[in-house]
């Protein structure tokens, strides 16, 4: 009976093997036939999209960290929940829990950072609240 059990289960696993060959090999196809400029566009579009909802996940973060979530989901911290869930570095983590409290006193930043929003013209959220801009040292937006 054990061994009828292990020659169904090789069985499946070789016909989930050719499923994933066909999958691949009929994607190969489909990607081949685009030109280079709509292979280009389909990049940019898929990449939009991948840091919109990443920013999304990011600006979870604080309420994860305030309900501590991540323990009740077995993560052994709130770093190691943003790595494995969606690829960020402790530093991003740490970067994001730190602002959320320095934001406290200033609902627009605060609201946009755990919107999760982008800001515009390269700066980053930390410049915008510390007084620096790329263009002006001296200055930020929000002084």
């Amino acid at each position: 009976m054990k061994n009828i059990r292990n020659i169904k289960q090789l069985s499946d696993k070789k016909s989930a093997n050719d499923s994933s060959e066909k999958l691949i090999s009929s994607s190969n196809e489909k990607f081949a036939n685009l030109s280079d400029k709509k292979l280009l566009a389909m990049c940019r579009e898929y990449g939009t999209q991948v840091l919109f909802w990443r920013q999304r996940f990011i600006g979870l973060l604080p309420e994860v960290n305030r309900r501590r979530l991540y323990e009740k989901k077995g993560y052994n911290s709130i770093f190691e929940f943003g790595k494995r869930m969606a690829g960020l570095s402790e530093a991003q983590i740490r970067l994001t829990i730190n602002l959320e409290k320095r934001f406290a006193d200033k609902p627009a930043l605060h609201d946009a950072l755990t919107d999760g929003k982008v800001v515009s013209g390269g700066a980053n959220m930390e410049d915008l609240f510390s007084g620096r801009k790329k263009n002006n040292p001296q200055r930020g937006i929000w002084n």
